[in-house]
């Protein structure tokens, strides 16, 4: 151990001063050059680095939407849209012929209406109507 440094009993440490160096008033000089700071650039790499992205991003959505567009501007329907389109259809041609009643008797005139033999060609032809659209 030193004798700058002593244990007491207590378990202290009895410290002497630290000296502060002198320096002289001719060797302090202010800094003359600068230091080129190293997080501008990388920021500007980064906002380069999105500006870019976001460029072909929007670059890429006006190339889809022209694409689409250039099919004439007619969405393809699929087969489940054909389908409801032509329940749509049929649903509104029964509600205008059927008088709207919750009676027995008027449910019984209505079933007996529906010509079952006639389903058949129905059918046929929504068939044909629907190959015909999507030959178009």
């Amino acid at each position: 151990m030193t004798d700058e440094n002593k244990v007491e009993a207590n378990g202290t440490v009895n410290e002497a001063p630290v000296e502060v160096p002198e320096v002289p008033p001719s060797e302090l000089k202010m800094p003359t050059g600068t230091v080129a700071p190293s997080e501008p650039e990388s920021a500007s790499k980064m906002i380069w680095v999105l500006v870019i992205g976001a460029v072909v991003f929007l670059l890429g959505i006006g190339g889809f939407y022209i694409w689409q567009m250039s099919d004439g501007g007619n969405p393809v329907e699929t087969a489940d849209e054909v389908e409801k389109d032509v329940e749509n259809n049929e649903l509104a041609e029964t509600s205008e012929s059927t008088p709207p009643s919750d009676e027995i008797e008027a449910i019984e005139a209505d079933i007996e209406a529906v010509l079952v033999e006639d389903l058949d060609s129905d059918l046929a032809e929504i068939e044909a109507e629907i190959e015909a659209a999507l030959a178009e």
